[in-house]
């Protein structure tokens, strides 16, 4: 008993000792650390998904931001979606929307990633200290953290989903070589609802104030189903985002008729820009993964896309002389739809299109339709003027050989010499009040509601024989709408005029 009372006061004191050292030594190593203010945010991936070199990371992206297509955008950019998948798979796509930002400056960048390892509800901003990466430190912006934070019940200052996150992380070298200098509001997204899309867009749109602000999205699209099914889930994120739907877009994520690793901060991105002004999206590029790997069974998507205010008046359309559609302007027009679909047929790449007028270089809004022997065989288009017009119609005719609405039957190589072409050049969109301002003949409508939409051209109710009634009614079933809806007082209706013309 003895000999086990002294076997026990020799461990007591050995542990007290023990524990003693870890206190001092955790007591002296305390005297070392920075308080919360100044405390650096570590890179997590570097040298994973993107060089921890300095000299190797810009010169990684400067030549992706020299190859990325150039694309004009008509107005000011107020956010961008971009991939966040390692740089060799998804930095040609982030490339291509970022380079639509050069030569601009933001302020602050408010960058939004869903959250890979730790599930909370709401948004967790960092706010301990800037954000390194092997090109420097970003530094937060302090006072818009606090603002942001004040204005939701669930949103939060919370460290502890950034530190291994890269949703975030990957995004801010981009910015870095495009942007120069500028703060950051880092945030990231547990379980996501519309209410908490809601809540951080209304929180970011309340805290801007005069300052000059960039929001961006992080999302990669569906991932590891084969290139066929994904790019069809794909494609409908994508018609989402084109349409600068986040309501659409939300109910399609919810309802798995598509998917996204950062839906919800995409959905948030569009509700935010909305606020602050955006009315129209441009995707820059979509890919997946497949490209780089060269396998296609299981691949993940990537998109880039930027959003931005209302810029001029559609080509083709303006009270300019100068801007109006020739008799040579449609032909060459008529001649690029003809020439994209004959190369995508045949397996040839289509060519860079290249044009001397000023109607044809502005951006425009088209649709390119397709018909063999008077039947539907595709129609796609652009509702926005967001590439030069020479541009939209080529990838407008693109788009209807692969109209989803004939995916099981579409038009093939021997049909082509069949297939007439018709192009419809829009009109800037015009709200209306009252329906008796629609003219049949003249207007194409759009209807919207409750993130559905729908879109006849001009030509439709003519060529089907459709009273005003009927319009409105077969607008509504086109939207996914009960029939009168039309008449809700959260429906919102537009016109526009099209100049429309064909081959034949």
């Amino acid at each position: 008993m003895k000999e086990t009372y002294c076997r026990g006061r020799i461990l007591i004191f050995f542990l007290a000792f023990y524990y003693t050292l870890i206190f001092l030594a955790v007591s002296a190593c305390a005297q070392d650390i920075p308080d919360n203010k100044s405390k650096v945010r570590p890179p997590a991936v570097a040298g994973a998904f993107y060089p921890d070199d300095a000299n190797d990371l810009r010169a990684m992206i400067e030549q992706f931001l020299a190859e990325a297509p150039a694309v004009t955008v008509g107005g000011r950019s107020i956010a961008v979606i971009a991939p966040h998948a390692g740089y060799i798979y998804s930095g040609k796509t982030a490339a291509a929307g970022f380079k639509a930002l050069a030569g601009t400056a933001y302020d602050t960048v408010i960058i939004i990633g869903p959250s890979h390892h730790y599930s909370f509800d709401g948004a967790a901003l960092y706010a301990d200290g800037p954000y390194r990466t092997p090109l420097g430190d970003v530094i937060l912006d302090a006072d818009m953290i606090d603002s942001i934070v004040k204005s939701g019940e669930h949103i939060t200052k919370n460290p502890l989903p950034h530190l291994p996150e890269h949703s975030v992380e990957v995004e801010i070298p981009f910015l870095q070589v495009v942007l120069g200098d500028f703060a950051i509001v880092p945030v990231v997204m547990g379980s996501v609802s519309m209410a908490s899309c809601e809540e951080l867009a209304r929180a970011i749109s309340e805290s801007v104030g005069g300052k000059k602000v960039l929001i961006v999205a992080s999302s990669d699209l569906s991932h590891y189903h084969s290139r066929k099914e994904g790019r069809e889930l794909d494609g409908v994120f994508r018609n989402f985002l084109e349409k600068n739907d986040p309501e659409g877009l939300y109910d399609a994520l919810i309802t798995r008729k598509t998917e996204a690793c950062g839906g919800g901060p995409v959905v948030t991105a569009l509700m935010a820009a909305r606020a602050l002004g955006s009315t129209r999206v441009v995707v820059t590029k979509y890919d997946d993964s497949g490209t780089e790997t060269g396998t296609t069974g299981a691949v993940v998507g990537y998109i880039s896309a930027v959003v931005y205010g209302r810029g001029g008046p559609p080509a083709g359309m303006g009270d300019d002389p100068g801007t109006r559609l020739t008799a040579a302007d449609k032909k060459k027009l008529l001649a690029i739809a003809r020439k994209t679909i004959e190369c995508e047929l045949s397996g040839k790449d289509i060519p860079d299109f290249t044009n001397n007028s000023a109607a044809l270089s502005r951006p425009g809004a088209a649709f390119v339709t397709l018909t063999n022997g008077g039947e539907l065989r595709g129609c796609v288009g652009y509702i926005e003027p967001v590439y030069p017009l020479f541009e939209t119609i080529s990838l407008a005719a693109l788009g209807a050989v692969y109209d989803l609405r004939f995916y099981l039957d579409p038009v093939t190589k021997e049909e082509l010499k069949e297939i007439d072409i018709e192009i419809s050049v829009l009109s800037e969109l015009k709200p209306i009040k009252s329906v008796d301002e629609i003219v049949i003949g003249k207007h194409g409508l759009v209807i919207r509601r409750g993130g559905r939409s729908g879109l006849f051209l001009p030509q439709v109710p003519v060529e089907q024989g459709w009273d005003l009634d009927e319009y409105l009614e077969k607008i509504c079933y086109k939207a996914g709408l009960m029939p009168g809806d039309w008449k809700k007082e959260d429906a919102r209706l537009s016109v526009f005029t099209a100049d429309v013309f064909s081959e034949e």
